[in-house]
C-alpha cells in the first residue's frame, strides 16, 4: 500500500512509519512493547534509550494525527478512517 504522506518525509521517518503500518495491517493491533521490539534495534545507535523511546512515541503520535492509526486501550490499530 502506498501513502501520499510518505513522499514528504525524511527517508528514515518514512521507513519507520511504513513498518508500523505494515505491522498493524498484518496483526491488526500492537501494544507499545510490540512496536518497540519492531523498531528499537533498527533506530540509529547514536540515539540513547530515551531518545529512541521518544522517536517511537513521536512516530506513533504523527501517524495518529494523520488519522492512520488510533489507540485502542493500551494498543494501537489502523484507523477506521484510513
Amino acid at each position: 500500500m502506498r501513502f501520499e504522506w510518505a513522499d514528504s518525509l525524511p527517508p528514515g521517518a518514512r521507513h519507520y512509519k511504513q513498518m508500523i503500518i505494515e505491522y498493524l495491517e498484518k496483526f491488526g493491533t500492537a501494544k507499545r512493547i510490540d512496536i518497540n521490539r519492531l523498531l528499537l534495534d533498527k533506530l540509529p545507535d547514536v540515539l540513547d534509550a530515551t531518545q529512541k523511546d521518544n522517536k517511537v512515541k513521536n512516530l506513533l503520535q504523527a501517524l495518529k494525527q494523520e488519522g492512520l492509526i488510533e489507540p485502542e486501550g493500551k494498543s494501537w490499530r489502523m484507523s477506521n478512517k484510513s
